[in-house]
């Protein structure tokens, strides 16, 4: 067992978890209903009515990605079977129902359960372009870190990889490079928790997604100049990817990052979980918020996938 690498699961996924969870209730509330009202804090109930520190479909995909590991390498069908046990019998929840699911990866599953082939199952379109494959890639991160080590994005194999667990259910080429950009920053922050590891994180992968113009304002110079008010809290892929590394660029803390993710309105718990996975490499497991933690419903059941997680990926 990897002591450092199991350290910094806890942290990424737990920042994730619990992002997540913050965000639950306020899912689908405008930019200015939160204006209005903001989230500053963690509370119970909102939008699906659910118990404080209830996680939704993005932190129930990570776990059962996580769950998908055999003889230390990624199973892309036992993963789809996992989500099929999360969508039809509630595995991964915290009450076994599952309560939100997005419309590429309920597509995505059908085409699955028609012909059980994981290469044709993700759905291909320019319109399926959400950010259901973004939100459940982190644990790549600590898979190809333990694989490949700290320069692990530049190898081809360890692309293709990325790109196959996202082409699970979102297989357009943005959703697919937006994982790998994403995966890029975490595998820096793995080794160097500094701002300077998230710009160089990016540069890792700048010339694979050359000419794709829909990343160009995260390639700007001045997009960490940027206010947070230009970025949007809506469910579109590149929206989610910009908005979530920009806010991890630029908190002081844990805390405040989530409340300024959940605080971009529309898809709270998913700009909250991806920006959560990385402020948790960032501010590592002293850095999250105790209490927070402490309200997650069935926190011993994330503990336990993580160590089962990072065993399978070390040993």
């Amino acid at each position: 067992m990897d002591n450092k690498l199991y350290n910094n699961c806890l942290a990424g996924v737990f920042g994730l978890i619990t992002g997540d969870a913050v965000g639950v209730p306020y899912e689908f509330r405008s930019r200015n209903e939160m204006l209005q009202n903001p989230c500053c804090d963690m509370v119970g109930y909102g939008t699906y009515n659910k118990p404080m520190g209830t996680w939704s479909d993005d932190s129930s995909m990570v776990l059962a990605t996580m769950d998908g590991v055999v003889g230390g390498e990624f199973d892309l069908d036992k993963i789809m079977m996992n989500f099929l046990d999360w969508q039809v019998y509630g595995k991964y929840t915290q009450d076994g129902f599952m309560f939100d699911i997005g419309l590429t990866t309920t597509k995505a599953l059908d085409n699955y359960r028609s012909t059980l082939d994981v290469k044709s199952a993700g759905e291909k379109g320019k319109m399926s372009n959400g950010n259901g494959s973004l939100m459940r890639i982190l644990p790549v991160v600590y898979y190809l870190y333990a694989k490949y080590g700290k320069d692990a994005i530049l190898k081809g194999e360890a692309i293709e990889i990325v790109e196959n667990l996202s082409a699970l259910t979102h297989a357009h080429e943005i959703s697919k490079k937006a994982c790998v950009i994403y995966v890029a920053v975490g595998l820096r922050l793995l080794e160097d928790p500094t701002n300077k590891a998230i710009e160089k994180g990016l540069l890792d992968v700048k010339e694979y997604v050359k000419g794709i113009s829909v990343f160009d304002r995260l390639y700007s110079k001045e997009f960490f100049d940027l206010p947070l008010g230009v970025f949007s809290g809506e469910g579109y892929v590149v929206d989610t990817l910009e908005a979530s590394i920009r806010i991890v660029h630029g908190a002081k803390d844990y805390e405040s990052g989530i409340l300024q993710a959940v605080n971009l309105g529309n898809d709270t718990d998913t700009t909250a979980a991806v920006s959560g996975g990385l402020l948790g490499l960032k501010f590592g497991t002293e850095g999250l918020k105790k209490d927070w933690i402490a309200k997650i419903r069935n926190n011993e059941f994330v503990t336990k996938t993580c160590f089962e997680f990072i065993k399978n990926i070390t040993e």
